[in-house]
């Protein structure tokens, strides 16, 4: 039998992580950045009503809707980013 293209592909991908940092270091990455993420979100969540006061000019909306909307999309860039550098440091590979 064939195998299904994405099993391929995600076998290549899992071959390629695991070749790249070992799975300790991994597991303790994708902990950080989720510990940050969250910590994102209930810093926003805390200061909500506070930043209800305050207008996006351009969009009319309230900041402390905005940041959770936009924010999201930022901070899950930035932390992909951040999970992706050590690679290209010079160090494991």
């Amino acid at each position: 039998m064939h195998e299904h293209p994405a099993e391929r592909l995600w076998a290549e991908c899992r071959s390629v992580v695991t070749g790249l940092l070992p799975r300790q270091n991994l597991r303790k990455l994708l902990l950080t950045l989720l510990a940050a993420w969250i910590g994102y979100f209930v810093l926003i969540n805390a200061f909500v009503r506070m930043l209800n006061t305050v207008d996006v000019p351009w969009l009319g909306m309230p900041l402390g809707i905005f940041l959770p909307i936009q924010g999201a999309i930022i901070v899950f860039i930035v932390l992909l980013h951040g999970l992706a550098r050590p690679r290209h440091d010079g160090g494991a590979a």
